[in-house]
């Protein structure tokens, strides 16, 4: 049974399948127009493709994958957008727990710092001093920031 990719320009448009009636494949000639069937290249068996891919040189060709890039991880972020991020990272009840855990006048800095602060700086003494304790390693806190920043 034969499939066949419709092509215009030099991309697949649509996937054709067979059609069997009565255990016979009626031929995609008796099916179509013949304008349409111009359009139409058959799929080798075996062959993976699907709408999206080229068709160049009498050949399918995958379309070239667009890596993905990673975000980037913003410098600061606003103190609701810090906190909602850490709230859906099961973290927020946390942070009281680790600033109560400090020496003086490390604590109290820190308190300051997370009651009074309209934004976090990724690059800040209170995400150094507060990520460990949260259990947040460097990547951890880079990925907490690029959710932050989309809240």
């Amino acid at each position: 049974m034969k499939t066949y990719a419709r092509i215009e320009g030099d991309t697949v448009v649509e996937i054709i399948p067979p059609v069997v009636i009565d255990g016979e494949e009626i031929a995609v000639d008796r099916r179509y127009h013949p304008d349409f069937v111009a359009t139409l290249v058959a799929v080798p068996a075996g062959a993976t493709v699907a709408a999206g891919d080229k068709y160049v040189g009498g050949q399918f060709v995958l379309p070239p994958v667009t890596p993905t890039l990673p975000a980037p991880v913003p410098a600061q972020v606003s103190m609701r957008q810090a906190r909602l991020a850490l709230l859906n990272a099961g973290k927020l009840a946390a942070v009281d727990t680790a600033i109560a855990s400090l020496p003086s006048p490390r604590k109290e800095a820190a308190r300051i710092e997370w009651d009074y602060s309209a934004t976090v700086e990724r690059g800040s003494a209170i995400v150094a001093l507060l990520g460990p304790l949260l259990d947040l390693d460097e990547a951890a806190l880079d990925a907490l920031f690029i959710e932050a920043a989309a809240l």
